[in-house]
This record gives structure tokens, sequence and C-alpha cells, in this order.
């Protein structure tokens, strides 16, 4: 199963590059997808305490055209090499949480799951690919199957009120048998940040099962 991921993978990132060559989003610049001007224009970092205690870093504003364009480019459009691209800003931003860790903590990054049909629609897992890079960047573990997407559910961008969202999201996702989170500091990863609902439902199945301390990083805040 991971060679055929790994096969689409290939397929979609040639296929994104095809049908979008390197111009900036932002500004239209050759040879960059996103570069680092609009990268050092467009961030703004922000920590936000969700209902369920986690705090989360979010580094742009999904209502800003070029980021909404990103986040639109890398999940329904094949753009692999800007998931990646993204990855490397994510992890240069990670840093900002590690103060706020407990001393000694022992992290463990955790993409947030989408469904296997999602999966093989798309051809990845865009929150992975930010995961992976934080966590090699700071040398804190993963676990791509900490958590699993158990229920194929709407996108959250077709609810508009914060009880949908939460509805929506319930018992769609569970937390794996081979996995323990107890007394481990977790680092969720997702890409948006609209009423928090998918983040907190997976903290609430991280903390029920021991997790010492939960954080999240998101691409966008919307």
């Amino acid at each position: 199963m991971r060679m055929v991921f790994r096969l689409i993978h290939t397929a979609s990132k040639s296929i994104g590059d095809f049908l979008f060559p390197k111009r900036c989003l932002g500004c239209r610049a050759p040879n960059t997808l996103f570069c680092r001007k609009c990268e050092l224009f467009y961030a703004m970092p922000e920590r936000t305490r969700l209902s369920s205690g986690v705090i989360t870093l979010s580094l742009f504003r999904y209502s800003t055209p070029p980021i909404r364009q990103v986040v639109r480019h890398i999940k329904y459009r094949h753009a692999y090499t800007l998931a990646e691209q993204f990855g490397d800003i994510c992890k240069k931003y990670a840093h900002d949480l590690a103060p706020l860790f407990p001393p000694d903590a022992s992290v463990m990054v955790i993409p947030i799951p989408i469904s296997s049909k999602t999966k093989r629609t798309r051809g990845y897992n865009h929150t992975e690919i930010f995961a992976r890079a934080i966590a090699d960047a700071h040398r804190w573990d993963m676990r791509l199957d900490a958590l699993k997407k158990i229920k194929h559910t709407p996108s959250q961008t077709t609810f508009h009120t914060k009880q949908e969202r939460k509805n929506n999201i319930k018992n769609s996702i569970a937390l794996s048998d081979a996995f323990s989170p107890k007394g481990k500091t977790i680092l969720l990863v997702d890409d948006v940040l609209t009423t928090g609902a998918t983040l907190n439902e997976c903290a609430r199945l991280l903390q029920n099962a021991g997790a010492k301390k939960i954080f999240g990083i998101v691409v966008a805040k919307g």
C-alpha cells in the first residue's frame, strides 16, 4: 500500500508541476510557487487558545487571497511541491512553540488524518508533509498512524457554524490501538484553523488517553 501511495505522490507531483508552473501565487515572481518576500510580507504568526486548552500557532491569515490560493492548490490541485515548500515554512515557525513545552518534554508530532477516500483522490495527506518537515527539522518523534479517520465526512468548508462543524467531525476520528500518548507532549499539525472543531476533537481523544500537553500548528487561521 505504501508503494501505491508513493507512486501516486510522484504522479501527483508531476501533474501539479505541469499544471502550475513555478510562479509565485503572491507576486507572480518566476521560479517559485511562493517567494521568500511574500512569505515575510504575509506571515502573521498568532497563538490561539482553543476551548480544549490547546494553544495553536497559525502562520498566515486564510482571508489573504494568495494564502487561500496556496491552501486550495495544495488540497485540490495536486500541488505537491507547494506542500513541501509550506512544510519548510512550518518547520521554521514551529520553534516559537517550543518555549511552552514542559521541561524535558517528549514531543510527538501528529498530522491530522484524512479519510482513505480523500487520500486516494488527492494522492497524499498534506498535513503529513508538513508534520514530517517539522519533526525532521527539530528531531522530534512523529507518528503518522496515531490518529485515523474512520468515517469519510464532507469538507468542513461546506459548514458555516461552529456547531455544524463540530457535529460533522464528531466520532469520525479515532485513536489508533497501536499508539499511546500517555505522558507525551503532542504537536498536532493541520492546514487551516477556523472554529477549531477538528483540533478540539483530536485533542479530546489524546487527552482522554493521557497526553501530558497538546499544542497545534496550522498554516492559516480563518
